[in-house]
């Protein structure tokens, strides 16, 4: 396994290989939402999943070129409610319901 800077020429060496595409800046967040980590024009890897730590908006560019791919994607939300859970659960003892959490948000 390695990491990979995210340009082009350094991707497509390894695209055959690769099984997960993560997000973990802050592009493609509210307000900038049409930027996306992903290079320009390179189609992404044809089995990977992509997860992208955004959660506003909830589907951003990289995911939705990932949909418009046909690959699997997941957003930040999961990660959001979960960190609050913890923070919760740190500050009062008490685990939160953790679905119910997740309900509420994917409601919004």
């Amino acid at each position: 396994m390695a990491a990979v800077l995210l340009e082009a020429d350094n991707l497509k060496p390894c695209l055959e290989e690769v099984s997960l595409v993560v997000n973990a800046t802050p592009l493609g967040m509210f307000p900038a939402i049409g930027n996306s980590p992903w290079p320009k024009g390179l189609r992404l890897p044809h089995n990977a999943v992509i997860y992208d730590l955004v959660y506003n908006p909830r589907e951003t560019a990289f995911l939705h070129q990932a949909r418009q791919e046909g690959l699997r994607s997941v957003s930040g939300i999961g990660m959001l409610v979960e960190q609050a859970a913890l923070s919760f659960q740190i500050w009062t003892g008490v685990s939160p319901p953790r679905e119910a959490m997740l309900s509420v948000v994917e409601v919004q």
